[in-house]
């Protein structure tokens, strides 16, 4: 496994190794093509330049000799910078004069060969022949001087360019790693259980943005551990107040202090179903708070919703006297039925143990804007210091409302409305009535009215 610096430098490395080919293979490429076009202009001017030294022999002394092209390339021999040597043959083939260029640092004498020479017609008449050969490029010192610092120069720019790249990728690397280091020692702190990480602030956008994102964590976890230590406290607490008034009961009877009557047999009854009750609503929200849980989602109609509710909460509601108006309007949605009905129906039980006795509970479900929204309203108030506690595990309120219950209904509806994707908000109304709601967001794009 490599560190981030060597990534970094090597990243760096690997472009500059890139940039230096594409540099050299530039200068090749200009080098060559700009040594060809010299070779090939300097190559017509040569031929330009025997052509009237040629054409001015004839004209003046009438044919060519010896002595008459060794006078021409005298008076001509400041032209001839572009020819590396001539060789000029009579009409018979015989060589006259073989002339060298002997301006030129680093040409090389070719011995004579007529078999590569070319006819010198004028008027019709071949007047001779001649072989020329025309100067290149690296013929003179001054090209290659030319060409030589032109290529120090570029491996002195390419070396200070390499050196001063490798400079920044080693500081930006160091303030790069710097930072993921610290962040990553803080996430290493935060899984060991570290609640108090220090964030330097970081030059990079992104560390900014995870060191960020662990500081928000790290809020959210001790919110989470307070929570999950009030949970226990709680558990510890609701569990131990039935299982104690049961353990004084039955040694009240050992000991013949209580007689054993129905109503005694009632009162343990009841405690008992109290706490398996408890157990039951924690089982079911251990389920569902688990990661791996998925819904069921199936197509539901609201009217079996309706009736499914009205048929498991009649009798309670009956054992108060307590009207239930039911107000459904008539849609179908895609969602998971047995998880819904479970969240609305511990809401309206909610609203039966704390309405009073001849009351009634208006329980609606209607398309708002083409959003299923679930209401139930009944008679209560909860002070303003506790509505943002009410969703909280094993939460109750006031001594003023009935401390029956396991303290989890609300806490199921609440967690089941985040499972659908759904949300959740209560509100206390005017005439000291209170309304809890259901907004079924995830589910307004596959309603069917």
């Amino acid at each position: 496994m490599k560190s981030m610096s060597a990534r970094m430098l090597a990243a760096f490395l690997s472009i500059i190794v890139f940039n230096l080919f594409f540099v050299c293979a530039s200068l090749l490429i200009g080098y060559q093509g700009s040594r060809t076009r010299w070779n090939q202009m300097i190559s017509q001017e040569a031929r330009v330049t025997v052509d009237t030294l040629l054409l001015n022999i004839i004209n003046k002394d009438g044919d060519l000799s010896s002595y008459n092209c060794a006078r021409g390339l005298a008076d001509a021999r400041e032209r001839l910078l572009g020819v590396a040597q001539i060789e000029i043959y009579s009409p018979g083939g015989e060589l006259l004069i073989s002339w060298v260029n002997r301006n030129l640092d680093h040409y090389k004498p070719q011995d004579p060969d007529f078999d590569s020479a070319e006819a010198y017609v004028y008027n019709g008449e071949i007047k001779g022949y001649f072989t020329l050969r025309a100067t290149s490029f690296r013929y003179f010192d001054f090209n290659r001087l030319f060409v030589s610092r032109m290529i120090h120069t570029a491996l002195i720019g390419m070396l200070f360019s390499m050196g001063l790249s490798l400079y920044l990728a080693f500081r930006i690397a160091s303030v790069f790693v710097k930072e993921t280091r610290n962040t990553a020692r803080n996430l290493i702190n935060l899984s060991k259980g570290s609640r108090d990480i220090q964030v330097i602030p970081a030059v990079t956008t992104e560390i900014s943005t995870i060191n960020s994102a662990a500081l928000s964590l790290q809020d959210h976890l001790i919110s989470e551990e307070n929570m999950r230590i009030r949970w226990y406290e709680n558990i510890a607490h609701d569990l131990r107040t039935p299982i104690t008034a049961l353990k004084s009961q039955f040694i009240a009877v050992r000991d013949g202090i209580l007689p054993i009557t129905p109503d005694r047999w009632d009162t343990i009854l009841g405690e008992l179903g109290n706490l398996e009750l408890l157990v039951k609503d924690f089982s079911f929200l251990s389920k569902i708070e688990a990661t791996d849980y998925k819904p069921d989602r199936q197509t539901v109609s609201s009217i079996a919703i309706m009736d499914y509710l009205a048929g498991s909460l009649s009798d309670r509601a009956c054992e108060k006297d307590i009207t239930l108006v039911w107000d459904f309007q008539n849609f179908t949605f895609n969602c998971d039925f047995s998880l819904l009905t479970t969240a609305f129906n511990h809401l309206i039980r909610n609203a039966i143990q704390h309405s009073p006795e001849e009351s009634d509970i208006q329980i609606s479900l209607e398309l708002e804007s083409g959003i299923g929204v679930f209401r139930v309203i009944n008679c209560g108030h909860i002070a303003e210091n506790h509505i943002n506690r009410v969703f909280d595990p094993l939460y109750k309120t006031d001594t003023s409302r009935n401390r029956s219950g396991t303290g989890l209904g609300l806490t199921i509806s609440h967690r089941i409305s985040a499972i659908l994707g759904a949300e959740m908000h209560v509100e206390n109304l005017e005439n000291d009535r209170i309304c809890f709601e259901i907004v079924l967001l995830a589910c307004s794009s596959t309603v069917s009215a």
